[in-house]
């Protein structure tokens, strides 16, 4: 009889993303970009970042391409983040930059625009306290 049930299909292996986060802060304000309004975090505000594992050249063209003059970059420890069907591995990168007008989807967020109006995703925890902002 057990040849005539169903069998449940095995469960497809999570996909895993290489991404880079950016902690952009100037004076007490942390950088912050809005995700596209479709697919994972649809519309959500983010720490800015780009897919792959960025070097440091290519990260310090990253801020540049922001708008930003970028001093000095410093590495951050990787972090991950599991959602359902992707986990996203993380690596880190720092700047103190001067003040800039970052594009319309950028924004500059105070401490307390992060705990009052705008909620920052969890899959960004490990990266907060490089803000140097308070929650």
């Amino acid at each position: 009889r057990e040849a005539e049930l169903p069998v449940k299909p095995a469960k497809k292996p999570r996909a895993v993303k290489n991404r880079t986060v950016f902690v952009l802060v100037n004076g007490g304000r942390v950088l912050l970009m809005r995700r596209p309004q479709k697919g994972l975090l649809a519309g959500q505000w983010e720490l800015p970042g780009a897919d792959g594992r960025l070097d440091c050249a290519e990260a310090q063209a990253y801020v540049i391409g922001l708008g930003a003059d970028v001093k000095q970059l410093e590495k951050l420890p990787d972090a991950k983040h599991v959602f359902t069907h992707v986990e996203w591995r993380m690596a880190g990168w720092r700047a103190e930059v001067p003040e800039f007008t970052p594009e319309s989807e950028h924004v500059w967020a105070s401490a307390g625009e992060l705990n009052d109006t705008i909620a920052l995703p969890s899959a960004y925890k490990a990266y907060r306290e490089y803000t140097n902002i308070s929650y």
